[in-house]
């Protein structure tokens, strides 16, 4: 197989679709990203690392160029996928905006290309120009697709440099200035939105190990009794994503104090009617995702707090239910 005429060099951090969507456009070929790749690679139309030697030699590039792409598929072991964001590794699907493309309008207009951040699911603001990103064109209204001709246009035509984005909230700035740190030194987590401590706890996770806490606490612990079995399917939007992040941030307000708050409220819920344990009624789905995700020494702080406030909501469920009966027991006796 020819190999292609015009080398693309590839930024730091960029999006490796993006990146051969820059080399479609340069080399003047046809189709898009996903054409290429499976011209390339016969097979597949995911970026695999497994592949990227193939597409190095084809598109003349070094395999150390390409393998610090952002969006490459590392692995897959039983249905489990694991993939590279800024080079480090992500486990979960929920944690990328598959299929769908998130921009800043204005760092596209400052340099024409895709971040790799910009796919993570709980990177929805700009920490640069503090601005919310996009994904949805501002021509047509249709959600951007990851495929697109053009990384500068929508489908159809509107250029998104000139689409209007909205001031970000201080907690999606600050989420995303955590994850511009990890991947740039030179850039600071936002200050004063948590107690300092807990800002450098979220600062030495790694990036999967922050977006389980964000869904642990934003989603599993926040939105509890209110999702089915397949919430984690789920491909959010900015929107949800951001309220996502809010709910966390509130509970890492005063942590762990908020989260006991939390915890407490929920306890007064009915449980569920089912054959499980009375834990498992109550905090099912927060709790199965503690034991499955929340496992390793850098959540270890996340998994600590949870199960010390659960003791103490199970000794003040336990005090209800023992009052209940009480009561039940003294109109049974008033009545003899």
């Amino acid at each position: 197989m020819d190999r292609l005429f015009h080398r693309v060099q590839p930024h730091p951090g960029e999006d490796g679709y993006g990146f051969l969507i820059r080399v479609v456009h340069a080399n003047y070929l046809k189709g898009g990203p996903a054409n290429l790749i499976e011209l390339i690679c016969e097979d597949s139309k995911e970026i695999r690392m497994q592949d990227i030697p193939r597409i190095a030699n084809y598109c003349l590039n070094s395999v150390a160029e390409l393998s610090q792409l952002s969006g490459i598929e590392v692995s897959r072991t039983g249905g489990e996928y694991v993939w590279q964001i800024n080079g480090e590794l992500i486990t979960k699907s929920a944690f990328l905006a598959s299929r769908y493309s998130k921009v800043c309008p204005k760092c596209l207009g400052e340099s024409n290309y895709l971040r790799g951040s910009w796919s993570l699911t709980f990177y929805t603001a700009c920490p640069t120009h503090k601005t919310s990103l996009i994904d949805s064109c501002g021509g047509c209204g249709k959600r951007l697709k990851w495929n697109r001709r053009f990384i500068e246009y929508c489908g159809c035509g509107h250029p998104l440099k000139e689409s209007q984005s909205h001031t970000a909230s201080p907690s999606s700035i600050f989420i995303a200035s955590l994850i511009e740190h990890r991947f740039n030194q030179e850039t600071s987590p936002t200050r004063g939105l948590l107690a300092d401590r807990e800002i450098d706890r979220l600062t030495n996770l790694s990036l999967d190990g922050l977006c389980k806490t964000l869904w642990f606490l934003g989603h599993c612990i926040f939105n509890l009794g209110n999702y089915g079995p397949g919430h984690g399917r789920k491909i959010l939007t900015i929107d949800e994503a951001d309220q996502m992040i809010n709910q966390a941030i509130e509970l890492l307000h005063q942590w762990p104090h908020n989260l006991g708050n939390r915890l407490s409220k929920l306890s007064t819920r009915q449980p569920s009617n089912s054959g499980a344990s009375l834990i498992e009624r109550l905090f099912g789905p927060a709790q199965s995702y503690l034991q499955s995700e929340i496992t390793t020494d850098e959540l270890f702080y996340v998994r600590t707090a949870y199960e010390q406030h659960i003791r103490k909501v199970w000794r003040q469920f336990d005090t209800r239910n023992q009052s209940t009966l009480s009561t039940r027991q003294m109109v049974l006796d008033s009545s003899w």
